[in-house]
């Protein structure tokens, strides 16, 4: 795991989570830890002293690149992806059968998301009960979602489906696909995608009102904090930031 500094946009320190022999996708952030995964286990890196600081046996799913820290837990699919563990004190606390294989998952104010690749859906876990309360359907292809204000966005095959959380149903969607390897993150009432060889703004009417072109092929990941605008193309070993200036990232 590379941290760099956003004063200086310099690597600060590089912390070697686990095994390089085997790829593992997954990272996340919050309750002052930092979470990856070595092989199918994950990993806590205490960013006040850039060491792990616990592994926890978990037998992750391979593909899911989010590690949602929410509701007290940190999140991740296991087994074949149709099983999400919370893991709490560095030990998994709670599984959730979600009765169907998923790849994505991303946390809202009072749920989580998961996108289902099996079944084409994108549904709603009550992370009190854990059931399965709403199911969105028609998204063939859902691999990547991202929460907002009520708003899920899913990147999908047809493109990136902007769902009300209220109803839930899908609103429209975006003419902004990602294919395989990008993703999508909401901020500010809209988006960012990542589609191949470029970073789009997508608003909220479902326009894309900016793109950005990317030298490399490669997709990657995207995500927004201090002040820019963060993107990698993850066969480049490149990570490229988006200065907003004064204004929103929106």
């Amino acid at each position: 795991v590379v941290r760099i500094d956003p004063a200086t946009n310099e690597v600060e320190a590089e912390i070697q989570a686990g095994s390089d022999s085997e790829i593992c996708q997954g990272i996340g952030a919050g309750g002052g830890a930092v979470w990856t995964c070595d092989e199918q286990d994950i990993v806590r890196i205490d960013p006040a002293t850039n060491e792990v600081a616990a592994t926890v046996p978990v037998d992750k799913f391979y593909d899911g690149g989010q590690i949602p820290v929410a509701f007290d837990h940190a999140w991740v699919l296991t087994g074949d992806g149709s099983v999400l563990a919370g893991v709490r004190d560095d030990a998994v606390a709670v599984e959730l059968d979600l009765g169907v294989r998923c790849v994505g998952i991303a946390a809202g104010d009072d749920a989580l998301w998961a996108a289902c690749l099996e079944d084409g859906t994108a549904i709603r876990i009550d992370p009190d009960t854990g059931e399965v309360t709403d199911r969105i359907t028609g998204l063939d292809g859902a691999r990547n979602l991202s929460v907002e204000a009520g708003h899920i966005w899913v990147a999908y095959s047809g493109g990136v489906a902007l769902i009300d959380a209220a109803t839930p149903e899908v609103i429209g969607v975006a003419d902004a696909p990602t294919g395989l390897s990008g993703a999508v993150f909401a901020s500010d009432g809209g988006a960012w995608v990542r589609t191949p060889g470029a970073l789009a703004r997508v608003d909220e009417d479902l326009e894309v009102v900016e793109e950005v072109m990317i030298p490399e092929e490669s997709g990657g990941s995207v995500r927004v904090a201090f002040g820019s605008v963060w993107t990698s193309a993850y066969d480049d070993a490149v990570v490229y930031r988006l200065d907003c200036g004064s204004a929103p990232c929106g």
